[in-house]
């Protein structure tokens, strides 16, 4: 599947993004993600998660259970959501190291008019104590979950 230019600038945009998967006993586990890109030759997504907060969802996640990403625009609540699987659980690469700071400094950006950035934004998204890894999965599903009569529609992708 691929996501439409305008999903993949959205995502990749200073949203906020929460990642969700199911241990294999059904269980939820969920965490914040701090940056997000388009893996360009595959089109897979790869998200950066703390593995100090995304414990229990990095375990779900390595047990090959599928996942769901959400990612929201907090001044307009647009809110799409991405299923998807082959889900690859690895260190950050070089690559990837200063996309958390690029990610926080564009939710600043989205949060900073509505009276929520600077201290508040360390406080949730950037006081990490542990490291950084990155999940990349395959898109297979696409869904406006915007509030409103369209929320759960899913959205049309290219094969």
């Amino acid at each position: 599947m691929q996501l439409s230019a305008d999903a993949v600038a959205f995502v990749q945009s200073g949203v906020s993004i929460l990642v969700a998967a199911a241990d294999g006993e059904g269980r939820p586990a969920m965490a914040r993600a701090i940056g997000c890109r388009l893996l360009e030759r595959s089109g897979r997504l790869l998200v950066v998660l703390r593995d100090d907060e995304g414990a229990e969802l990095l375990g779900a996640l390595e047990a090959g259970g599928p996942i769901a990403v959400m990612f929201s625009r907090p001044q307009t609540n647009r809110t799409l959501q991405i299923k998807g699987d082959a889900v690859q659980v690895s260190p950050l690469g070089p690559r990837d190291r200063d996309l958390p700071v690029r990610y926080l400094a564009a939710m600043d950006a989205e949060l900073s008019p509505l009276g929520h950035g600077g201290r508040f934004l360390e406080a949730v998204l950037a006081g990490a104590k542990g490291g950084l890894v990155a999940v990349s999965f395959q898109p297979r599903l696409l869904f406006d979950q915007t509030p409103g009569p369209r929320a759960g529609c899913s959205l049309p992708v290219a094969p």
